[in-house]
């Protein structure tokens, strides 16, 4: 489902477009659209860099809070108005990108536009959550992935985890799921908490990306 290079100093990855061709017209297009849709995030990830060096960032250990992904805010934009490119190449490529997107028809480029601008929502969100994710969390969704587990696994595990991390003490089992919940990664349901398709590809994504599971907590 993913695939590219990311860059874990960004908070938001950059836009992979099926068509090479509509990757290179998209892209200008949808960094404006992204960075001014997302810009509340990005100021709240900046506020918690801790460490920044080659080996990309550390966030200082966030307050879970209750969120989920969230859409497109469509309110916030506003039209911009793009500067012609004073670079003769880049003048050159664009004009090229223009004449070549005019072969394609118009329905087509607006289908896979919008499909990839979803994708990039998705990734953003992964992008969020990872940043506020424990790694004991990810621990329970990768053994979710292999069995479902009742509230009784559940609370014995987090007891566990309070005999290791006191951390813990102030806060209950529910409280814990909370943030896996809310982000649709995990439900209960008849008494057993089970991974979702959204938590599922959560974990592709850490994959595919090459991100760490070993987070503290």
């Amino acid at each position: 489902m993913f695939n590219g290079t990311y860059e874990p100093s960004t908070a938001i990855q950059y836009l992979l477009v099926t068509f090479d061709l509509v990757k290179a017209i998209a892209w200008p297009i949808a960094a404006i659209f992204l960075a001014a849709a997302f810009a509340g995030d990005i100021r709240s990830l900046l506020r918690r860099i801790s460490r920044l060096g080659r080996d990309g960032i550390d966030f200082k250990a966030p307050d879970q809070e209750a969120t989920e992904p969230t859409g497109l805010r469509f309110a916030s934009l506003t039209p911009v108005d793009l500067e012609p490119f004073s670079d003769p190449q880049l003048q050159k490529m664009e004009s090229q990108n223009f004449a070549a997107l005019a072969k394609f028809h118009e329905g087509d480029v607006t289908n896979v536009l919008v499909r990839e601008l979803t994708l990039e929502q998705l990734r953003r969100s992964y992008a969020l959550a990872y940043a506020n994710i424990y790694g004991s969390q990810i621990r329970l969704l990768r053994d979710l992935e292999t069995r479902d587990l009742t509230r009784f696994d559940v609370e014995k595990r987090y007891e566990d985890l309070r005999l290791s991390h006191p951390i813990f003490n102030q806060w209950s089992v529910n409280q814990y799921m909370l943030f896996l919940i809310n982000w649709k990664f995990v439900i209960e349901e008849g008494g057993l908490f089970k991974i979702t398709e959204t938590g599922s590809n959560f974990l592709k994504f850490l994959a595919d990306f090459g991100l760490s599971e070993e987070r503290n907590l």
